[in-house]
């Protein structure tokens, strides 16, 4: 459901399409003078249904770049015809043992599933589907082209990759060897998404570690 209230609204059908896939159309996003200028508001549907601007699944992004993070913005994933934006906290926490009673690993599969091919995502959990877009979302909003000007703290942003980390955490969690506290929380060990660089080097630093232990 796009929102009828959406005057300047793109939709993108992205059903089929592989992590990169997926990276490269929101980075193509990211990079668009629409985006910088938060002139328009971008809608990713997986699953068509018939002919329509219906689809099983549906991600809003809305626009809120800065000169730090020009890639910025808030994703939120439909749910009972409402958009929901999720943030890192106890209560993701909550709904992944729920749904998948601790063990990361699980998660992990069904990840690396719809990373290969997203076609059947509606058939997936809420839950899961958040965490999918979130963390395409993430490895994206950080490759928004440099300008001539880009700030010294955007840099230091942008150096620690989390593409790179982001496959190694499914590795991790592979292991059924952490929580999802220690993902998802912000003070959580491996939680590699912080805004301070020096905090997600931390993280970073912490999966390869725990990685190389037995």
């Amino acid at each position: 459901m796009v929102g009828s209230d959406d005057k300047s609204a793109i939709v993108y059908d992205i059903t089929g399409f592989n992590r990169s896939q997926v990276v490269k159309k929101l980075e193509d996003i990211f990079n668009d003078r629409g985006y910088q200028k938060k002139e328009f508001v971008f809608y990713l549907g997986i699953s068509k249904v018939d002919e329509t601007l219906e689809f099983r699944k549906l991600f809003r992004l809305e626009p809120y770049p800065s000169p730090y993070q020009p890639g910025y913005g808030f994703m939120k994933v439909l749910q009972d015809r409402k958009f929901i934006r999720r943030y890192y906290n106890q209560c993701l926490v909550d709904e992944l043992n729920e749904k998948y009673g601790r063990k990361t690993s699980l998660l992990a599969e069904h990840l690396e599933k719809l990373f290969e091919d997203n076609s059947n995502i509606a058939e997936y959990s809420f839950v899961t589907s958040e965490v999918y877009i979130l963390w395409l979302f993430e490895i994206a909003r950080r490759r928004v082209e440099d300008s001539m000007n880009a700030p010294k703290l955007k840099e230091a942003y942008d150096e620690h990759k989390i593409d790179g980390a982001i496959t190694q955490l499914i590795k991790l969690m592979k292991n059924d060897s952490c929580q999802f506290q220690e993902i998802f929380l912000i003070e959580g060990t491996f939680h590699c998404f912080s805004d301070f660089p020096s905090k997600r080097q931390t993280a970073i630093d912490n999966i390869k570690e725990k990685l190389k232990s037995p």
